[in-house]
């Protein structure tokens, strides 16, 4: 994000953040968003609709939006 940033001025991040998953705030992506003025747009705020109780037949919805959409960028450098 780092790298990104300093060719080209990023104006938001978009990464999965909600109560369920906080992973911004232990990878250090809010972090990094907050110290060079980035914007965060959390992916699935409720939990792909888990935390609001309407969720029919899914055990934990992270699993299977991550696998039909992207791979999870655990691991990634800011």
């Amino acid at each position: 994000m780092r790298r990104a940033h300093a060719v080209q001025s990023l104006t938001a991040v978009q990464c999965e953040y909600s109560l369920w998953t906080r992973d911004p705030e232990q990878n250090g992506v809010l972090a990094t968003c907050e110290e060079l003025g980035i914007g965060l747009i959390a992916f699935t705020p409720l939990g792909a609709g888990f935390l609001t109780g309407n969720a029919v037949g899914r055990a934990h919805p992270r699993h299977e939006a991550d696998e039909r959409l992207t791979p999870h960028d655990e691991g990634a450098t800011t």
